[in-house]
């Protein structure tokens, strides 16, 4: 059965059933994956680890990573995601429209957000990063109220690209980070990572979710404390660079190289 097919039939009809399989790789697990997805609501690298628990050494197929991918867009339709939409200013007059969380109007980068949601998500996104309030502003307008782009963004600022019109802004973010990875490599009595063993590539991947994918805001939040571990890619399991990038967080899969994504989508 088509595994884009399965994901849609599974959901809608509400189907339960147990997978067994001797190998833990390829189609019984990618099966075991999607009824997971389908019947508890959990994302891609959630269901992923549900199944490892059972067979370590289990790969996602790359039809059902294409599959995931190709639902990401389809938010009614995406197993285990409620996407926070961004609309242009041509849908602004379509009825619905003002139900949207954040709004952007005019079609315009400069954004006019709903005040009361852009609040929200800036103490929201403080309580993942501890940087200044005009800065968290500033990256959640750039990406129409996405808390984990913004949270990317952010990590790549204090990582050394500084946005136009923020450099003293910066400049206290990275400040506030040094501050935070002291106090954290004292209390626990580790060396400070050298900042050259701490580089990451942000995504610009993604949008919002009903359940928190709290995996990379977590990940910044490590990095800001000094405890950085390079994530492993879903697909292929590796840390180390593949195609010149390392992994980097995804809306739907989690961390994956861009390589092997692009190698899963052709297969």
């Amino acid at each position: 059965m088509h595994l884009l097919h399965f994901l849609r039939s599974a959901r809608a009809d509400g189907c339960r059933c147990l997978i067994y399989g001797t190998h833990g790789r390829s189609r019984p697990a990618a099966l075991a994956m999607g009824y997971i997805m389908a019947d508890k609501g959990l994302s891609f690298a959630a269901a992923l680890k549900a199944v490892r628990r059972k067979y370590p050494l289990a790969h996602p197929s790359a039809a059902l990573v294409d599959a995931v991918t190709t639902l990401s867009s389809q938010s009614e339709e995406a197993a285990g995601k409620s996407v926070l939409k961004a609309w242009a200013g041509k849908e602004a007059g379509v009825p619905g429209s003002e139900s949207a969380p954040l709004a952007l109007t005019n079609g315009s980068a400069k954004a006019e957000l709903d005040e009361e949601a852009l609040e929200t998500a800036v103490r929201k996104l403080g309580e993942l990063l501890p940087v200044p309030a005009d800065l968290r502003r500033e990256a959640l307008i750039r990406f129409s109220g996405d808390i984990e782009r913004a949270a990317s963004q952010l990590v790549s600022w204090l990582e050394g690209d500084v946005p136009q019109g923020s450099a003293s802004s910066s400049s206290v973010v990275s400040a506030s980070a040094s501050a935070s990875a002291s106090a954290a490599a004292s209390s626990s009595g580790r060396p400070e990572p050298a900042a050259s063993a701490r580089k990451r590539s942000a995504s610009e991947d993604g949008t919002a979710t009903s359940e928190p994918r709290t995996e990379a805001p977590r990940l910044a939040q490590c990095y800001l404390e000094g405890q950085e571990q390079l994530p492993e890619c879903i697909i292929c399991g590796r840390s180390s660079k593949r195609g010149g990038t390392v992994p980097e967080p995804h809306a739907d899969l989690g961390w994956v190289h861009g390589v092997c994504l692009q190698q899963a989508s052709w297969s």
